[in-house]
Parts: structure tokens; C-alpha cells; sequence
């Protein structure tokens, strides 16, 4: 079942199943978009799979949640495919044509990231349901078994542990059983929903929150919003490190970056002092940028609290505009980098 064409010259039909859907379940502002939109194909595969061993387990529920989630990833790919000029019938000679575009261009980049965050909310759900449901069944319990996963509560867990590789049975194509863009949902079904807890979600709610509120500070995420800085953004950590503790070391292949809460460091490159970092600061992006070695050797000067993180590039393609902000901004930071660093080795 295909879901129909939203897209049109002014996007009011999007627009109005889009926050139809945000407003009847909400949207986990704190879910890092990769974390299941990365995963859907073995989330649909488990889905399948459980209800093969049981007939009773696919509710209406975790149905209707399948419909959601697979009639927006349609959705998703309408977005990914308009053609501006033919659905806003733009003539290209027009002296306004430029101003309609970019206009076009950025509530198609609003859809999107908003699309994102239902798809990810409802695979949030779904895959949170799932593991629920397969607690209460026996017999999907002693198939479970066979994995040697043990007790797993999400996808995640399943795929970090479980020994068999289950990546040729994720090739298959799932569509909607329902045509229904603005389902409704039942109290009961509601209050499930609202019950579904998910332990990662939680834990990296605070270092993200931490980092959207101090983006103003962050130079590459300039002219980001908040939604596309948790859409390429993942793994965010608090760390503490006493004085002349190392943090990264010239030569070494770790790629996460840090954003200096507090303290001070310094920056050594071949030996030699090249630069110092302090509150409010951010390094290690070089290296996750160009997918080569530490370049330098960052110590601690003073007893530092970092946030810790890395970036999403294999989502590029998803959100390309997003990218192209960020790698624009990281190039901006990386020159003053290099200005402040030459200036203070010729001291």
C-alpha cells in the first residue's frame, strides 16, 4: 500500500499530517535520530520474526505503530525526491525565482528534520513495545534462548550480543496494512505508550541537553537548530580528568570530539606547546573529519570537565543541508584554529 503524494506548491498538506502526528503521541525530544533510524530493517525483521513464533503477538497496537512509522519513511523519500520547480511552478527566468526556491527549500528542510523525529519516535516505541510483548510470550521466550542473549531489554542490546549474523534476513520490503495518515489511538493504548521506557534515551538526554544549551558557544553549529544538531550528533558523555591527564595523543585513531565544560589544556604537536583550550572550547574534530590520526596530544593544565561526542557522517544523505552547515562552520573554526596556532609558535 502506497502512502499518497503530500507534497504540493504550498506544503499545507504536509504541514498538517506532520503536527497531526507530533500532537497524537509527541515527539521523545531526546532520542539521537541514528539510534533507531539506523536499526529500522532488524527492528521490522524482529517484528516479523516474533509473530511468525506467535500468532497473538503483533497487537493492533504495534500495528498501528508499523503503519505510522512505514507511511512516513514514505513520506520521507517523497521529501528526499521533490522536484521545487515543478511543484511550485517556478519559472527559472523569473526574477523572483531565487527567493521562491530558497523559500521552498527551507520548509521542505523543516519537513524533514520533522519527519525524522516521528520516524524516530515511533521506532522508539515500536521497538520499546516489542521487547515488552516478548517478555509476556512464552514462546518467543525459548526462541530467545537460542541466541544466548540472555535478558535484553531494546534491538541494541540484542544486536551487540546476540552471536549469529542475522544481516541476510533484513533484505525484505514491508509496506502499511492501513492507509490512515492520521490514526487515532485509544486511551488504553495512549497509557502504554506513555509506560514505554527506554534506559539509553534517558542517559544521554543530559549530555545533550547540555550541549544544545551551550551550542550558542559551539562555532560549527552556527545556524543550526536544535534538531539537526541531535539528528548528527551521538555517543555524548560526561568526563572528568584530574591535572596532566591526557586526553588524546598525536598518532592515536579515536575520533571522538570534546567540548570543554570546564578547566584548561594544552595543545602539543611533535613535542612542542602549539596552543591552549579552555572553557567553551571544542577539539578532536580534525581527525573525525578526515578520517585520519590524532594530529596533536591534548593535556590537561587544570582539573577539566569535558562533554565527549562524535558525528553521525554516515547519515549525510539524509539530512545534506544539515551537513553542509556543519562541515561549512567546521571549516570556519578550523582556519581560526590554525591562525591562533601559527601565531603562537611564532612567540
Amino acid at each position: 500500500m502506497v502512502t499518497k503524494n503530500l507534497i504540493d506548491c504550498d506544503l499545507e498538506k504536509l504541514d498538517e499530517i506532520i503536527s497531526y502526528n507530533e500532537n497524537v503521541l509527541g515527539i521523545q525530544k531526546n532520542i539521537l535520530s541514528g539510534s533507531f533510524l539506523n536499526i529500522k530493517d532488524e527492528i521490522f525483521y524482529l517484528v516479523n520474526f516474533f509473530s511468525c513464533i506467535d500468532t497473538n503477538f503483533r497487537t493492533n497496537l504495534l500495528q498501528q505503530l508499523l503503519n505510522d512509522v512505514l507511511h512516513f519513511l514514505d513520506i520521507y523519500e517523497q521529501i528526499e525526491n521533490a522536484n521545487i520547480l515543478e511543484h511550485c511552478k517556478i519559472d527559472p527566468n523569473s526574477s523572483s525565482s531565487s527567493e521562491q526556491i530558497n523559500d521552498y527549500t527551507s520548509k521542505l528542510k523543516n519537513c524533514k528534520l520533522k519527519t525524522i523525529s516521528i520516524i524516530n519516535t515511533r521506532l522508539y516505541c515500536i521497538d520499546s513495545l516489542m521487547w515488552d510483548l516478548v517478555k509476556n510470550s512464552k514462546k518467543i521466550k525459548r526462541f530467545v534462548n537460542i541466541f544466548e542473549v540472555g535478558k535484553v531489554n531494546n534491538t541494541q542490546e540484542f544486536l551487540k550480543i546476540q552471536k549469529y549474523d542475522l544481516k541476510p534476513m533484513f533484505k525484505s520490503t514491508y509496506t502499511p496494512s492501513s492507509n490512515e495518515l492520521k490514526p487515532l489511538y485509544h486511551e488504553s493504548e495512549l497509557k502504554i505508550i506513555q509506560s514505554l521506557k527506554n534506559d539509553e534515551v534517558n542517559e544521554l538526554s543530559e549530555g545533550i541537553n547540555h550541549l544544545l544549551k551551550s551550542k550558542s558557544s559551539i562555532g560549527f553549529f552556527e545556524n543550526m537548530s536544535d534538531e539537526e544538531i541531535k539528528l548528527i550528533v551521538n555517543c555524548v558523555k560526561f568526563s572528568k580528568y584530574d591535572r596532566g591527564e591526557v586526553i588524546t595523543k598525536q598518532g592515536d585513531r579515536t575520533k571522538e570530539m570534546y567540548f570543554i565544560i570546564s578547566g584548561e589544556c594544552t595543545v602539543i604537536q611533535d613535542n612542542k606547546i602549539v596552543g591552549k583550550l579552555g572553557p567553551k572550547q571544542i577539539f578532536g574534530e580534525f581527525s573525525k573529519i578526515t578520517n585520519r590520526n590524532r594530529f596533536a596530544t591534548v593535556i590537561t593544565k587544570t582539573q577539566t570537565t569535558l562533554l565527549s561526542f562524535n558525528l553521525k557522517l554516515e547519515l549525510f544523505d539524509e539530512a545534506p543541508f544539515s551537513f553542509s552547515t556543519l562541515y561549512k562552520n567546521i571549516l570556519a573554526e578550523l582556519v581560526k584554529k590554525i591562525d591562533i596556532s601559527n601565531h603562537y609558535k611564532q612567540k
